[in-house]
Parts: C-alpha cells; structure tokens; sequence
C-alpha cells in the first residue's frame, strides 16, 4: 500500500498510509507492506504525523512475518506514530506485538502523558530508525538498529549501543541508545 494525508490548515495531518483509531486492530503479516507513503502538513509542518501508520486510542497492532513499513515520511513518526489510551479506562490497549517484520523510519510511542504504549511479542520486529519512548509508555521486546530516547521503560528488547544515561524525570532513567549502523 502506498499513499498520503495531507493539509494546508491548521489540522494535523495523521497517517500517511493508514489510520487506527477507536479500539481498531491493525495485523500486517506475511510480505504486507506499507510504503512511500507520507503525511504532510504545507500550513504547519510540524502536526504531520505517522508516515506510515498512526494509531489513536486503539487496541493493537501486530507485525508478523516480513511484513514492512518503509520509504515513509512524517514531521513526527515517519514510520509510526501511536498513541494508547489511559490504562484505567482500558487496561491492556496501545499494544504493539512484535512478533517480526521491519519498520523503516521513526516511530513515536505514546505521545501524551496518560496515554502509553506497549511493545510486546516475539521479539522479531527490527526497528531501524529512532524510536521516541514517552513517558508510560514501555518496549519489552524488540530488534532496535537505530537510536532510542527513552523516557519511559525499557525492560527487555535487543539495543546497538548505549550512548548515554541521565536522570530525567527525577527519579526515573533516560536512555538516549545509538546504533553502530
């Protein structure tokens, strides 16, 4: 699949090749691709997010097999952009399984406090540009090439290098992981 969201006003411009919205699931398995797909903003560059996918307040999304997320373009998350939903109200959601393919590009996890991401699943899954980790947000498992910010948690995954470690917040651990690529 390849294609675009775009807009000249004041609105953002969410998901260049798909949306996910509303307790939505998203599956790509297989050889399934999304690419070259873009969301721009010509008014105010800086709202387009989700070059390839961009997912509010949903589910889950699965990456399986050699599905692909690549050659997509955004101000915020040229792969992926996701956005959970507050755990209280819907326990479980925001959920990325892992479970193989690749994402080409940056993805944003969780852009809003209250609001996280979950990355799950076999592992399998290699992200090869930066992923952004908000707070509430976590990745337990995952292939990561390229550099992680994170202010979140980081409890399991497979990361290149670690460049640097500083408090932030207070009390908390920021990682900033580049890779050797």
């Amino acid at each position: 699949f390849s294609g675009s969201a775009g807009g000249g006003s004041s609105y953002e411009a969410l998901g260049g090749g798909v949306y996910v919205s509303n307790g939505a699931y998203l599956t790509m398995e297989g050889g399934a691709a999304i690419q070259s797909c873009a969301a721009e903003n010509t008014a105010e560059p800086g709202k387009a997010c989700g070059g390839g996918v961009y997912a509010n307040i949903f589910k889950e999304i699965t990456l399986e097999g050699t599905a692909r997320i690549e050659q997509c373009r955004a101000a915020n998350g040229s792969g992926m952009h996701l956005t959970g939903t507050e755990e209280r109200l819907f326990p479980g959601w925001g959920m990325l399984r892992a479970n193989g393919g690749t994402v080409s590009g940056d993805v944003v996890l969780g852009d809003r406090v209250g609001y996280p991401c979950t990355v799950r699943g076999t592992g399998k899954t290699a992200f090869t540009g930066t992923v952004t980790v908000e707070p509430g947000s976590t990745i337990e498992t995952g292939d990561f090439r390229g550099e992680v910010i994170n202010n979140g948690t980081l409890s399991g995954g497979t990361f290149s290098v670690l460049e640097k470690i500083q408090d932030f917040p207070p009390g908390g651990v920021s990682q900033r992981l580049q890779s050797l690529l």
